[in-house]
């Protein structure tokens, strides 16, 4: 029988959804040169959402592939599909 301690321990790898909003921002800063809110990222299965004005998500649409990448690679154990 395994203790409860044990248990638990896979409970601890569950990662703060508000860490993710905060490192696709950092990133999509990096690589698009562009600062969105925190408050304008939603992470909705394997989407990235984000609610801003039309120029900046023309930005973010013309380097989408290499900013997918990015994302890949800092989150391996998820596969995100898209950033809308």
């Amino acid at each position: 029988m395994q203790s409860l301690s044990d248990f638990l321990q896979k409970f601890k790898i569950i990662r703060d959804p508000s860490l993710d909003k905060q490192l696709v921002v950092v990133l999509l800063k990096k690589h698009c040169g562009i600062t969105v809110d925190l408050s304008c990222v939603q992470i909705k299965n394997n989407n990235i959402l984000i609610s801003a004005h039309a120029a900046i998500k023309s930005a973010i649409y013309m380097k989408k592939v290499p900013l997918l990448a990015a994302i890949s690679s800092e989150f391996p154990d998820r596969k995100f599909v898209d950033i809308n």
